[in-house]
C-alpha cells in the first residue's frame, strides 16, 4: 500500500507463479465460488493467456497418482529427513504446547514412546531410501533428527541410534529439538562430538519467556535454559566446530507479546545469541473462533515502522536480526520461491493423492 494505491497480485498454486493484477481478472476469480480457467482465459489478456497456454497456469487438473507415480516422485524429489519421535512425555508444560489439550485432534501428553527397534529399523530404511534417491539429489545432506515430547528424556535410545548409524558407515546430519532443561555436561559433549544441530526453544526475557515456559509446578524455566545455551556455545568453541555447527533458537509469541519489549532482548544479547536466531512463530489463538476477525498484535506494527523505517539508513544491521526474521523472512521466501513451471507442482500433487498414498502404506 502507498498512500490510497493499492497495488493487486494473483498467484498461481500449480506454478508457484505470481502475475499483476489487470483489468477485473482478480475480482472475476475472488467472486466466483466454483474455480473456472476457461472464465479466466476468457477474461484475461493476450499476454497472459499465452502464459496460460505455455505454462500451465491455473492448471487443476488431477494426475493418475499410482503408486508407481508416487514412488517415482518420492525418489526423484526427495524430503531428505527422518524424524524420530522419541517419547510422548515431556518435562515441561508450556502452555501454547500443541499437546497441552488446548488445540482440538490433538494428544496430550503422555508416556508412550518409540520401542528401541521401531528407532532402529527406521534409521535403516531411511538410509536404504538415501541410497535410492542420492542420484537424483546429491547435494541434499541427509538428516537424522530426534523429536518427543522432549527427547533428552530418551537420551540413551539417541546414543544407541546414533551408534548404530556410524556401524552403517553412513554420515547424515543429526538433529534435535529440545527445551533445553535436561542439557548438562556429558549430554552436550556428546552432540558436539557426534556434529547435532540442536534447536532450542527461548521466547525472550524471562518475563516474557517464563509466563508460558513451564514446569509442572508452575515454575520458570528462562534461567536453566538460557544457562545451558551458553552451556553449548562454550563446547561448540571448545571443538572448534563454529563453521560446521549450529545452535537454532526457536521463539514463540502470542497475540499480546510485547513484540518491543521481545525485539529489545535480542539486541541486548547480540553479542551472546546472534546467529542463533531461527523461526519466530505466532502461537495459534484457541479462544478466538472467528477467523474472518483475526487478533492483532499491535506491537508487530510498530515493529514494522522500525523495519521499513531502519531499511534507509545508516543504523546498525547487527540490530536488526529479530526483524529480519519476521520480515525480511517472509519477502526472502516469497522471492526464493521454488517455480514449477509446465504446472509440474509435485507436492501439490502428491498433496491431493495423499488418500490414495496412505491407502497403499496400509496395504
Amino acid at each position: 500500500m502507498c498512500g490510497s494505491l493499492l497495488w493487486i497480485y494473483i498467484y498461481d498454486g500449480s506454478t508457484n507463479l505470481i502475475i499483476p493484477n489487470e483489468g477485473n481478472l482478480s475480482d472475476l476469480i475472488e467472486n466466483n465460488e466454483a474455480f473456472n480457467r476457461s472464465m479466466i482465459y476468457d477474461n484475461a489478456s493476450s499476454e497472459i493467456r499465452g502464459m496460460m497456454d505455455k505454462w500451465k497456469l491455473f492448471s487443476h487438473e488431477t494426475p493418475n497418482a499410482d503408486e508407481d507415480f508416487i514412488n517415482k516422485e518420492i525418489i526423484e524429489f526427495p524430503y531428505p529427513q527422518i524424524i524420530l519421535g522419541l517419547t510422548e512425555d515431556c518435562n515441561l508444560r508450556c502452555k501454547y504446547c500443541i499437546f497441552s489439550g488446548s488445540y482440538e485432534n490433538m494428544r496430550t501428553h503422555g508416556f508412550a514412546k518409540m520401542p528401541k527397534d521401531v528407532a532402529i529399523k527406521s534409521v535403516d530404511k531411511f538410509i536404504d531410501y538415501v541410497k535410492e534417491w542420492k542420484e537424483f539429489a546429491p547435494e541434499k545432506k541427509p538428516v537424522i533428527s530426534f523429536y518427543g515430547g522432549e527427547p533428552l528424556l530418551e537420551y540413551d535410545m539417541i546414543k544407541e541410534v546414533v551408534a548404530h548409524v556410524k556401524t552403517k558407515n553412513f554420515k547424515p546430519m543429526f538433529a534435535l529439538t529440545t527445551n533445553g532443561n535436561l542439557l548438562n555436561d556429558e549430554i552436550i559433549e556428546f552432540f558436539v562430538t557426534n556434529d547435532f544441530a540442536v534447536s532450542v526453544s527461548l521466547d525472550g526475557p524471562e518475563e516474557l519467556h517464563d509466563k508460558n515456559r513451564v514446569f509442572e509446578n508452575g515454575e520458570g524455566s528462562f534461567h536453566t535454559i538460557y544457562t545451558n545455551i551458553m552451556k553449548l556455545k562454550k563446547e561448540i568453541i571448545r571443538q572448534g566446530k563454529e563453521s560446521e555447527l549450529f545452535i537454532m533458537i526457536l521463539t514463540c509469541y502470542e497475540k499480546d507479546t510485547d513484540m518491543v519489549k521481545l525485539n529489545e532482548f535480542f539486541i541486548h544479547e547480540k553479542q551472546s545469541l546472534y546467529g542463533m536466531l531461527g523461526r519466530v512463530s505466532e502461537v495459534m489463538d484457541t479462544e478466538n473462533h472467528d477467523q474472518s476477525m483475526p487478533s492483532v498484535n499491535e506491537s508487530l506494527r510498530q515493529l514494522y515502522n522500525m523495519y521499513i523505517n531502519g531499511l534507509f539508513t545508516d543504523e546498525d544491521r547487527s540490530n536488526f536480526y529479530f526483524l529480519e526474521r519476521i520480515y525480511g523472512n517472509l519477502l526472502q521466501f516469497s522471492y526464493s520461491r521454488n517455480i514449477y513451471l509446465y504446472g509440474q507442482n509435485y507436492s501439490q500433487t502428491l498433496g491431493n493423492a495423499a488418500k490414495k498414498m496412505m491407502h497403499i502404506l496400509k496395504t
